[in-house]
């Protein structure tokens, strides 16, 4: 059956023609960057938690990212509408250096989590001001292919990255895992100033009232992300005021989320405030089932940080062959977003039981990690979706808070899945065996599957 999609599609120049080259370049260029960041920080985490005797906070650890990662988008999105991509991209860019330093300095799982609470804030800027960069340089028919160059540029990183990661941190430390980042990002500077120079500039106006209370619902609900993430593993650990914490944090989540996220959200209306729920679930269901893999194969089958990291390789690898089938043309025209959308979620619900049966050894690697490549298929296709969608939903003047929007339910998605396996994980620490994982995975697969109905509701007819 043949649908009409929510706007024609038409050819343009490519995304390397003179007028578009420099944007592209700079753009994959810092996705490459912070790519890498993640698979190297991701594959190590396991051997920096242990070596700095705070295993329990391993969740906290992954979480508090997510958390400041939500506050940075929420202000960056506002903070490009009103100024342009050009100021917050540099601001971030200076902030992921410290965290980078910070990071591989870190004499304790405290300073740690203050550095990686710096890279979330770092992160946030990174993505909004990239995307706002791209929409303002390039024409909407070429956006699906640049976002789809996005996902592709994940594929060496996580061929390449877990490996490297994974072997500076076996033969000369994991401190010195966070000095490539730094090299590479004195590589990427030269490549941004041409495309930073083009960004469309705003005119400068007075940030409103609605604005100003929105990010501080922002900054309320992330730190109760944060809370939450400390709070269940605090509590799992018998920790009373942990537990507390916990259940203050739902609350406030609950009642401050909706303040957070464009009106409608929460209620999934069409359009896209459906998109921005739906990506919260997407997140919440591929996070439960990927994140803690790593540790799974790290820690309970005592398998090396480099072979830990081979699901992160899966992922960028299948979750850029999903992205690139999602921006072909052809699947554009023929099929609508929210069609590809729910065939995305789909898939990745099938591909989530590779990972479940891995939990449960039932399976071999080799074999949990096919259904793990096609829930990573399932990602791109989704997200790609998504995100190229929202951009044709929303004027242009309002397009830096609802690409905020979707960031924040993204990182409050894989709060949700971190903080449910962190506490799970933290109630085992000193014995962890596979049942939390296990439970992880499985709440993800039902995440998945729910996803699938509200995945058709993005479309406005």
């Amino acid at each position: 059956m043949t649908v009409i999609s929510s706007r024609p599609v038409t050819r343009s120049a490519s995304i390397l023609s003179p007028e578009h080259r420099w944007a592209t370049i700079a753009a994959i260029a810092l996705v490459t960057l912070g790519a890498y960041e993640n698979r190297a920080i991701t594959t190590i985490l396991p051997v920096i938690a242990d070596d700095l005797d705070g295993l329990r906070w391993f969740g906290l650890a992954s979480a508090i990212p997510a958390a400041t990662y939500l506050v940075a988008t929420t202000v960056a999105g506002t903070w490009t509408d009103h100024r342009g991509p050009r100021r917050p991209l540099l601001f971030s860019l200076v902030l992921f250096a410290l965290a980078q330093i910070a990071s591989g300095l870190a004499p304790s799982m405290e300073v740690l989590l203050a550095a990686r609470a710096l890279s979330g804030i770092a992160e946030g800027g990174l993505d909004i001001a990239l995307v706002v960069l791209v929409s303002d340089l390039l024409p909407e028919a070429l956006r699906a292919k640049v976002f789809a160059a996005f996902a592709t540029a994940w594929i060496v990183p996580s061929l390449v990255g877990p490996a490297v990661a994974g072997g500076i941190a076996q033969w000369l430390g994991w401190r010195a895992a966070f000095l490539l980042p730094l090299i590479m990002l004195i590589a990427v500077v030269p490549a941004l100033l041409p495309a930073l120079r083009r960004a469309t500039a705003r005119g400068a106006r007075e940030w409103s009232a609605s604005e100003r209370a929105t990010i501080r619902a922002a900054a309320l609900v992330a730190g109760a992300i944060a809370m939450l993430t400390w709070g269940t593993s605090a509590g799992a650990s018998g920790e009373f005021w942990g537990a507390a914490g916990a259940a203050a944090a739902l609350f406030v989540i609950a009642v401050r989320l909706a303040h957070v996220l464009p009106a409608g959200s929460l209620r999934g209306e069409r359009g896209a405030p459906a998109l921005v729920l739906a990506t919260l679930l997407v997140s919440l269901a591929f996070s439960a089932l990927g994140s803690y893999l790593p540790l799974l194969l790290a820690t309970v089958r005592g398998a090396s940080p480099a072979i830990a990291g081979v699901t992160l390789t899966i992922t960028g690898i299948f979750w850029a062959v999903g992205s690139n089938v999602s921006s072909r043309d052809a699947v554009r025209a023929r099929f609508s977003p929210g069609q590809v959308a729910a065939a995305g979620m789909a898939v990745m619900t099938l591909g989530g039981f590779g990972p479940l049966l891995l939990a449960l050894d039932v399976v071999s690697l080799p074999v949990a990690m096919g259904g793990w490549a096609l829930a990573a298929t399932g990602m791109g296709l989704v997200n790609n979706t998504l995100a190229v969608h929202l951009t044709v939903l929303v004027p242009d003047e309002e397009r830096g808070r609802y690409l905020a929007g979707r960031t924040v339910a993204a990182a409050v998605g894989v709060a949700g899945a971190t903080a449910l396996g962190g506490a799970l994980v933290a109630r085992e620490a000193d014995h962890l065996t596979a049942w939390p994982i296990t439970i992880t995975v499985a709440a993800g697969i039902l995440a998945a599957l729910i996803t699938i109905p509200l995945a058709r509701r993005v479309d406005v007819v």
